[in-house]
């Protein structure tokens, strides 16, 4: 009898215990292959000729560890994206916020983000279009440009981090509601966020009850800078100035201006008027710039945008307006 080269006759029927090692071994190796789960991308493309037809039913195909690729382009987005049950996703844009557009159409548009966890949202300009996370853990908002009436709101959770965002025009920057823990915002440029509906809209960073971490964010020209009922905040090397009725409202807190690098000067801009022209980068000579620090504190960049000019000239004016300003 030919005998294989551990030790059994080929073609005859395994017997004792290596045979029973063979029984106990088949199933459990079918369960551990029924475990393990693939991930999937989903592109998205303007025209509706990728793997979904728009960002919504992508989102709604997706499964947990899925990535939703989104094309360069325009999208016009006309109801609610709802991202339930859908952990460990990514959203993410191919070229960029700059060449990557969201718009909401119609006064129900928003884009929720309810009870998830390790979610990350990246590289869109969204405007029109709320945006809600509640409830939720790990989540990550990055690389985006939030501007007329899309706001960022965050209720409950934990864990997130808010980073490297332009969020402008719009009725209130960052609003952290009650109960948000351990959450880090950071390198963010909050800007000309105003509302007529009183405190605390209108505010750059609005903090509710929870623990944060706010550092390196340039919060300018709103109707507040920095609102907070919270006992623990943290507040690093940000430039808070120009807010219309006061950059800092914190309850337990004094204004934290002159301390840990927090500065409250003109980040000066390289846009003559940034909320026209959409242009937040820094002059050579900004206080925000890596090196810049007028107390010397290594504070490396404040804001999301880099040195883009020189310093800028003073705009010419006439000798009426001049006068006019001393009136």
């Amino acid at each position: 009898m030919e005998y294989n080269n551990i030790g059994f006759a080929r073609g005859s029927i395994m017997k004792g215990k290596w045979g029973l090692v063979i029984i106990l071994l088949v199933p459990s190796f079918i369960l551990l292959s029924a475990s393990i789960s693939y991930s999937r991308t989903w592109y998205v493309k303007p025209d509706g000729t990728g793997d979904a037809p728009t960002i919504k039913a992508a989102i709604d195909s997706s499964m947990a560890g899925d990535t939703v690729l989104v094309a360069l382009g325009t999208y016009t987005i006309e109801s609610r994206i709802r991202c339930t049950g859908k952990s460990n996703l990514t959203i993410l844009s191919e070229e960029g916020p700059e060449n990557t557009d969201i718009v909401g159409s119609g006064s129900n548009v928003s884009f929720d983000i309810p009870g998830l966890s390790n979610f990350i949202l990246k590289g869109f300009t969204i405007s029109k279009c709320p945006i809600y996370v509640y409830w939720c853990s790990d989540v990550i908002i990055e690389n985006n440009i939030l501007k007329s009436g899309a706001p960022l709101i965050l209720e409950a959770g934990g864990g997130h981090e808010i980073r490297d965002n332009l969020i402008y025009s719009c009725e209130i920057g960052i609003d952290c509601s009650d109960y948000c823990m351990d959450v880090k915002i950071y390198n963010n440029t909050i800007a000309y966020c105003h509302s007529s509906y009183g405190w605390p809209a209108g505010s750059g960073i609005c903090l509710g009850a929870g623990s944060y971490t706010i550092y390196n964010n340039i919060i300018t020209n709103n109707t507040y800078g920095i609102v907070s009922i919270s006992t623990t905040v943290y507040l690093d090397c940000n430039n808070v100035w120009g807010n219309t009725e006061n950059n800092y409202d914190l309850t337990f807190f004094p204004d934290p201006t002159g301390t840990n690098g927090n500065i409250s000067l003109d980040p000066q801009f390289c846009g003559d008027d940034p909320l026209e022209s959409s242009n937040f980068y820094l002059q050579s000579d900004s206080p925000c710039a890596p090196g810049n620090h007028p107390d010397g504190y290594d504070c490396s960049l404040i804001g999301k945008y880099s040195v883009g000019c020189g310093s800028t000239s003073v705009r010419e004016a006439s000798w009426g307006k001049i006068k006019s300003i001393f009136k």
